[in-house]
């Protein structure tokens, strides 16, 4: 299982390889994954993984961008708040809601 799934890293690369063995007079066949692509129905199973292969890295892909632009953490204190917790600071007060 472990070698098919090297093997469906890339739509391109699929394609290519399949090419290249069609090339050379050879045919892929995977008896666990019951793929043979001597036959059409092979062939087309083959490039059926491969494009689902592709799409689901792309939706991973867009999914980590997307995540990657979301701010993580504790939101900013703003400036007006900055300035109270100062002042309370100052006059010698507990910076907390509830006391010190």
């Amino acid at each position: 299982m472990r070698q098919h799934r090297a093997l469906d890293r890339s739509l391109s690369d699929l394609v290519g390889l399949l090419g290249e063995l069609q090339s050379r007079d050879m045919d892929l066949y995977l008896r666990q994954q019951a793929l043979d692509t001597t036959k059409p129905s092979g062939r087309a199973l083959f490039g059926k993984r491969g494009m689902f292969s592709d799409f689901e890295r792309a939706m991973i892909r867009d999914r980590v961008m997307a995540a990657s632009s979301k701010r993580l953490g504790r939101p900013r204190t703003t400036p007006f708040a900055v300035q109270r917790i100062r002042a309370v600071l100052d006059e010698g007060g507990c910076a907390r809601r509830r006391g010190c």
